[in-house]
């Protein structure tokens, strides 16, 4: 923390003795950065695609057509149905 100015650090220190106000500020910030992270770790969308030997990365790409999975439709697949129609062709996971 030598980038900060000795008042701000002083400061920062001042604050961190104040027991509950810090763990007051963690736990916030702790639940700030999961709900941030929420719709990556709770979605419809799977992280990581493989069919065919190809990669895809659904959550990052947006929108992927079943027509581009090599399967019929236009609209974007129910992944878990996927799922199991490529585990049993066994053409990826």
């Amino acid at each position: 923390m030598n980038w900060l100015d000795p008042i701000t650090r002083r400061r920062l220190e001042r604050f961190r003795h104040h027991r509950a106000g810090w763990w007051s500020f963690v736990a916030l910030s702790s639940l700030t950065l999961l709900a941030l992270l929420g719709p990556l770790l709770v979605g419809n969308r799977p992280l990581a695609l493989q069919i065919d030997g190809h990669w895809r990365f659904p959550v990052f790409a947006g929108f992927i057509s079943a027509k581009e999975l090599g399967y019929s439709g236009e609209a974007e697949p129910k992944y878990r149905l996927l799922a199991k129609q490529v585990a049993a062709d066994g053409r990826g996971w």
